[in-house]
């Protein structure tokens, strides 16, 4: 199991470095043989110096970025799985609610920046909203799938062995929509991150998503393709967070997988 488990994990590695590496070889040899100028697109090195030389601004405005889409993603999971358990369990409860859940992502979120930002004024809030907002959605589309995936026959099989309903719901309900909740775990954290990014665009005095929209006024390219960065950076760092948990909560599921390789 562990020997299996590094290999993943030295293969993700590689795999990013190898992506960033081209993108880097890409990025320069755009501004070296295609021409294109510094302030449309600055070097790498003059982006590195910018993040050396103000290590502590960059810092301090990614945690505030970090703790506003973990805020946002905690309120997606926790209002998205009781709905989703709820929508599994009764049809007639998933008949009245689909429809305004389906309604509501016909709005554009932001659309909502001007109402939260009467709502709730230019602090943390509206960004947590946003971002909750943005990973509801498929963060409940994942887990009403995984826990709709139980076949009727294994309910059948377990009611006539006469396991009650919270019985099947923790040894066999749950266990099987596991993978559909993490695969809509991981969409929510990428997708909390794009929302509370998105909230300090509109309506934020501090952030990431502020620093960019500053440097973008000012013209500091650098400063902006330093923000993008660690944006960047920021959400492959949570996406990896949330599969290696994954991989550790449902290894069986892992294993599965390798087997059928």
């Amino acid at each position: 199991m562990k020997p299996f488990l590094h290999r993943v994990v030295n293969s993700q590695v590689f795999g990013v470095v190898a992506t960033l590496i081209v993108i880097f070889i890409v990025w320069e040899m755009s501004i070296t043989f295609l021409g294109v100028p510094t302030y449309v697109l600055p070097s790498i090195i003059t982006v590195a110096e910018v993040l050396l030389k103000h290590p502590g601004m960059f810092l301090s405005e990614t945690l505030v970025t970090t703790r506003e889409l973990l805020l946002g993603f905690a309120v997606a999971v926790g209002l998205s799985m009781p709905i989703a358990l709820a929508m599994a369990y009764s049809r007639i409860f998933e008949g009245l609610v689909s429809p305004l859940i389906v309604i509501s992502q016909a709005v554009p979120k932001i659309a909502l920046a001007p109402l939260l930002l009467v709502w709730f004024g230019f602090g943390e809030m509206p960004k947590v909203i946003m971002a909750a907002l943005i990973a509801f959605f498929p963060m409940l589309i994942s887990a009403l799938t995984g826990f709709k995936a139980l076949e009727p026959e294994v309910m059948s099989l377990a009611r006539s062995m006469g396991a009650s309903q919270w019985k099947i719901f923790w040894k066999i309900r749950l266990p099987s929509a596991l993978p559909n909740i993490f695969s809509g775990l991981k969409l929510a954290i990428t997708f909390s991150v794009i929302g509370a990014v998105i909230g300090e665009f509109l309506a934020g005095d501090k952030g990431l998503g502020y620093l960019i929209q500053s440097a973008s006024g000012a013209q500091r390219m650098d400063m902006l393709f330093a923000g993008v960065i660690i944006i960047s950076v920021l959400s492959l760092l949570l996406y990896y967070i949330v599969q290696a948990i994954e991989r550790r909560l449902i290894f069986w599921h892992q294993s599965q997988d390798q087997i059928a390789l």
